[in-house]
């Protein structure tokens, strides 16, 4: 959003001194009645200030983002089925999702990158950003969620994981109520439904098997 201008506090009225007796009482009255519109005025400045500020650093991320994104692109060119990469580390974009694979091994195959993680590895500074404004959003893998509404947001996990997905959580609400729901697959082995956020870190939950469930990095 655009950075929205601070509201107006209104100046104080001339504030009572014992040097003038004869106007103290009725300065003092004006000035006591003046303090609860600059205790209203000040909170909304407060609010305005951190609200630009949230917006700004959501802004940095995506720039960064996609700075990085750009100069990853550079070297990856568009995945063609059947053709040999013979050299492990080879990045190419995939036709499927657009984003940007690592070859693990040498090799060629007919499988798209973004459905083949024997082979190929989503390259990670290259996760797609996705700005939730709701309370909820079901996760898609190789996908990063930066959770932005003045509510708590679920994350379901993907259905039906596979060994190697992981997607992405960045919580830039400033809620320590935000939760991650794992879609009844383990969670460190664990069979809990979810999991509450800390607001200060990014989650990188990766699939490692059904009977270990997700792993956050």
């Amino acid at each position: 959003m655009p950075v929205t201008s601070p509201p107006t506090i209104t100046a104080l009225p001339t504030p009572p001194t014992t040097a003038d007796p004869s106007t103290f009482a009725t300065r003092a009255d004006a000035f006591l009645a003046a303090l609860p519109t600059l205790q209203s005025e000040t909170n909304a400045v407060a609010s305005n200030v951190y609200a630009n500020a949230t917006d700004a650093a959501t802004n940095a991320t995506t720039a960064s983002a996609a700075a990085t994104t750009a100069a990853a692109s550079a070297t990856a060119t568009l995945w063609v089925s059947g053709t040999t990469y013979s050299t492990v580390g080879t990045r190419v974009i995939s036709p499927a999702n657009g984003c940007i694979y690592r070859r693990l091994i040498a090799g060629a195959g007919t499988t798209d990158p973004s459905a083949d993680g024997t082979n190929w590895a989503l390259v990670d500074i290259d996760m797609p950003m996705v700005i939730v404004t709701g309370t909820s959003v079901t996760a898609v893998a190789g996908t990063c969620y930066v959770l932005t509404n003045v509510a708590a947001t679920t994350v379901t996990a993907p259905p039906s994981p596979t060994a190697g997905q992981r997607f992405r959580v960045v919580p830039a609400n400033g809620l320590t109520t935000n939760v991650i729901n794992w879609n009844s697959a383990k969670h460190e082995n664990i069979s809990d439904a979810t999991t509450t956020l800390d607001l200060l870190l990014t989650y990188e939950p990766r699939f490692i098997s059904a009977g270990f469930g997700w792993k956050v990095l």
